[in-house]
């Protein structure tokens, strides 16, 4: 029975080392502990919560509980041409640095909370918010405008689904593309 437990320890610690030196190792490395997420903008008090003692709850808003919209290519460059919209860019960042939109602040779905001051420093939560990512299958523009309106408060916030797929495909977007790590 010792001899047993020894040899689970010596696994585990086998197997603990390894996954740190994996870590070590890649390009992107994980965190090994969570950061604190920065605060969201304070709300405005409910009537349940305004009024001293109340117990009843309510549900969310139905804008709260709606998931974020879709935009199509027109909308995208009328947005950008008129400067009416703020873009995020939920690629990774070697992606962003080969090729994004004129102006895009880049939020990998990776490393949202790590990276958000970037979007809290450029955008209020008033603005109008355009996600995109590679397109077509990519999910990471839904999981970034998830976080933007459920965890810091933007309320205008839209997908473009067909992405930097389209962007390159569609060759309308000559004069809105910039490469590097500036916007």
């Amino acid at each position: 029975m010792i001899r047993d437990i020894s040899i689970a320890g010596i696994i585990l610690l086998l197997s603990t080392g390894a996954a740190a030196t994996s870590n070590a190792v890649r390009k992107l490395t994980l965190p090994w502990v969570r950061e604190p997420l920065p605060a969201a903008p304070a709300a405005e008090p409910t009537p349940a919560t305004a009024v001293e003692g109340a117990t009843t709850m309510s549900a969310p808003a139905a804008s709260d509980a709606a998931k974020p919209g879709t935009i199509k290519i027109d909308a995208v460059l009328e947005h950008l041409t008129a400067g009416t919209a703020k873009f995020v860019d939920a690629r990774e960042e070697r992606e962003f640095v080969e090729g994004h939109l004129l102006g895009a602040i880049n939020l990998p779905s990776s490393a949202i909370y790590k990276n958000i001051e970037r979007v809290l420093g450029a955008a209020a939560p008033v603005d109008k918010i355009i996600v995109y990512c590679g397109g077509g299958d990519c999910e990471a523009s839904h999981h970034v405008a998830d976080a933007l309106r459920r965890d810091f408060g933007f309320s205008d916030v839209v997908i473009y689904e067909n992405g930097w797929a389209e962007v390159m495909s569609s060759g309308r977007f000559n004069e809105h593309f910039a490469t590097g790590t500036e916007p």
